[in-house]
């Protein structure tokens, strides 16, 4: 996670609040893993952002997106995160899945600059035995 937040600081100084979207990102696991479990993972994602100094783009601003463009409700592909990302005036879009296995937490993501539509930098981390606060 913190090389996540490395990469998006030397990207854009997050000095001036840059504004990022989350274009789509899942938390996963087996059935053990309970919804609280999730949603708290979930949060610590966006929470690390919001230390790092980023304005991430609200779930309401997102869902007027997706009112407005249905087509952009279930982003994957470059393409969609970019147009995602266009239509709430943001310059990046993060993309990724947190896969929680037991104490293992295995986080995919990937940062999509809005301007150029490519992909600035993807990365795979996972993390055994860990507190939901260090593998989110």
């Amino acid at each position: 996670m913190m090389r996540v937040l490395i990469v998006i600081a030397l990207c854009g100084s997050a000095a001036a609040r840059e504004r990022v979207a989350i274009g789509s990102f899942r938390v996963e696991g087996n059935a053990d893993v309970q919804d609280d479990r999730r949603a708290q993972a979930r949060a610590s994602f966006l929470g690390g952002l919001a230390a790092a100094g980023f304005e991430v783009a609200s779930d309401d601003e997102i869902k007027r997106v997706h009112q407005a463009t249905p087509e952009l409700r279930s982003c994957e592909t470059d393409a969609c995160l970019q147009g995602l990302a266009r239509r709430l005036d943001v310059p990046w879009v993060l993309s990724g899945q947190l896969e929680i296995i037991g104490s293992t937490y295995a986080l995919s993501t990937r940062l999509l600059s809005a301007e150029k539509g490519d992909v600035g930098i993807s990365i795979k981390e996972e993390c055994t035995a860990c507190s939901t606060r260090e593998g989110a």
